[in-house]
């Protein structure tokens, strides 16, 4: 049990917090108490520079239509780190900040967008937009023959081909 044994370990812990006490080594105390006050806030500090840079990440992929954003934040984690204002900046390979082409930092919105334009396959197929009737699979839609279709859809045919219509004395 979890609960147990972390009540356990505080208890031997204070056990020996009372020995050193009264050893008179209170420095050891001290030593060990701030050790363990360090790592609680190294792994704090770290946690929120994870949110952070993975927000960024995610944020930036899911605006530009990245298929798994989680995936693309992943695979770019390690460009990014938290910079003194607290805002993540992108960095190169050897840990210098990076800049665009105009000479601005580099953002993680920036980064992404490099990314998913080297990867298009990390990017959702765009919609047909409005009217469209898709090609998934980039074959044309093929006519009906003449012998398929009905004497309306052979008028409509021969009207736009300009060739007049069924019926009438005058055919093109």
């Amino acid at each position: 049990d979890i609960e147990q044994y972390s009540q356990w370990k505080k208890d031997a812990e204070e056990r020996e917090a009372e020995e050193m006490k009264k050893k008179g080594e209170f420095e050891k105390i001290l030593k060990s108490t701030v050790e363990k006050k360090d790592a609680e806030i190294a792994d704090l500090l770290n946690r929120i520079i994870l949110k952070e840079i993975d927000e960024a990440l995610i944020t930036s992929a899911s605006k530009l239509g990245a298929i798994a954003p989680d995936q693309v934040s992943t695979l770019l984690r390690s460009q990014v780190r938290l910079g003194e204002d607290g805002k993540a900046e992108v960095v190169d390979g050897n840990g210098n900040a990076r800049y665009t082409d105009n000479g601005d930092s580099m953002k993680p919105s920036d980064l992404v967008s490099e990314f998913l334009t080297a990867s298009p396959h990390f990017v959702k197929a765009s919609g047909g937009g409005t009217g469209s009737t898709g090609n998934a699979g980039g074959s044309t839609l093929k006519q009906k023959s003449v012998a398929d279709m009905t004497i309306e859809e052979y008028r409509e045919h021969r009207q736009s081909i300009g060739r007049g219509t069924v019926g009438k004395t005058h055919i093109g």
